[in-house]
């Protein structure tokens, strides 16, 4: 860059204003920003981690109160029976289930600890019912699962958005559908995983916003009864 200046050492005004408009941009160095973004994460995994700790000691506390058992109870019978019924929008392509809709509103109300266990209790019973081939102990982790997670998403929140829907409706579906799902099956019934999951991963990507849809429409309905009874307050999400 060549920079022309007058006969007595003076650069003209407009070099001045132009080089002091470049040279004053202030540049952290790498090393603090990479510290700062360091921290910052650090910051917000420990408040999660928090917010999960302070989420799983309520359900537990939930499990003392007779209301709340009865109420994981009824949910859990509620689970079975519509877990029966389902609607066949496209024969063999999409079908959609309502179970795990009970499953999400018990979640809503009493939280992970308790859920988690129902979906042990609901599962077991669900096989004494209807038998299905041999049992496997993989399909109990299935549903323990996905109650744990409706817990953790649901519980005692101010308010449930459809972006927060969204994200448990799509861990559900990563984790179970085309995680576990495949490898049971591939364990009991001789294919692939990668065959199972081939079969699978279609009819969820199609399937997946009519159940975002449900489970959100369910989720409003669960907010207004916890408003209008009082049940509990939200948790404090405050860091």
């Amino acid at each position: 860059m060549c920079v022309k200046y007058r006969l007595n050492g003076e650069l003209s005004a407009g070099r001045k204003g132009f080089l002091r408009y470049m040279f004053r941009i202030p540049l952290l160095p790498m090393k603090n920003q990479n510290a700062s973004f360091f921290i910052c994460n650090m910051e917000k995994e420990v408040f999660i981690l928090k917010q999960l700790y302070l989420t799983i000691k309520d359900s537990v506390k939930e499990s003392r109160r007779v209301q709340a058992l009865v109420g994981v109870s009824l949910f859990t019978a509620m689970n079975i029976i519509l877990s029966g019924y389902s609607i066949r929008l496209i024969p063999e392509v999409l079908t959609i289930s309502f179970g795990s809709l009970a499953t999400a509103a018990s979640g809503f109300f009493f939280g992970p600890f308790l859920n988690g266990l129902a979906g042990i209790i609901s599962d077991n019973l669900s096989y004494m019912v209807a038998p299905n081939g041999p049992w496997f102990p993989g399909w109990m982790i299935n549903s323990m699962f996905t109650g744990f997670f409706y817990g953790v998403m649901f519980y005692r929140q101010p308010r449930v958005t459809l972006r927060r829907c969204i994200v448990a409706r799509l861990g559900v579906v990563l984790v179970v559908n085309l995680l576990l799902n495949p490898l049971w099956m591939s364990m009991t019934m001789g294919n692939t995983f990668i065959y199972y999951l081939s079969v699978r991963i279609v009819k969820n990507i199609v399937a997946f916003p009519f159940e975002v849809a449900a489970l959100y429409y369910v989720m409003q309905i669960c907010v207004r009864i916890r408003n209008s009874k009082g049940m509990h307050k939200p948790l404090n999400t405050e860091k």
